[in-house]
């Protein structure tokens, strides 16, 4: 059993962008320091997670993502662009059908290395120390408890989709 409220540790506030700067939907994200960590209700068997990459020293700098889910770790990804992109996960396949059904919520969690300071790259005045942008986590598929009742399929792979650009890392299903 859990909560059915998301937390959040290692971020700072909510921040909006404008509606025509937004890409996939997303106006909004919150900054993660280092790290962050996330707990998060669950709410389907395939788990969307919109980042905002906005890094002036991305073209000269090596940037590495690395996610854990329920502390098994995702394949590693090098940040390439700056802009909105995706990570997705199959939660059945990374942890399994029977953790899905035992567990309410889930926590993720994000370390960025390394993280930056914009005042010190020269692109704003702002002090903080910033890993990634993360947008609303987006879920699909069936709950686990639909799917325990036989009204949908819990199969698949754990690293589903990505549409951030890899470097080096090997991403086990990736389509």
């Amino acid at each position: 059993a859990g909560s059915l409220v998301s937390h959040a540790a290692g971020v700072y506030a909510w921040e909006q962008i404008p509606a025509s700067e937004s890409a996939q939907g997303e106006t909004r994200f919150r900054w993660t320091k280092g790290s962050a960590a996330f707990r998060e209700p669950v709410r389907g068997t395939v788990l969307t997670v919109p980042l905002s990459v906005s890094r002036p020293d991305l073209a000269t700098q090596r940037v590495e993502l690395r996610v854990a889910i329920e502390g098994v770790p995702t394949a590693p990804v090098t940040l390439l662009r700056n802009g909105w992109q995706t990570l997705t996960y199959d939660l059945v396949a990374l942890l399994g059908e029977g953790h899905l059904r035992a567990h309410r919520t889930i926590t993720v969690t994000f370390v960025v290395n390394p993280t930056f300071v914009p005042a010190r790259v020269g692109s704003s005045d702002d002090w903080r120390e910033l890993g990634v942008g993360v947008g609303t986590f987006r879920w699909s598929g069936p709950t686990p408890e639909i799917a325990a009742a036989g009204r949908g399929p819990l199969v698949g792979r754990p690293f589903l989709h990505h549409d951030i650009a890899l470097r080096g890392a090997c991403v086990i299903g990736a389509t």
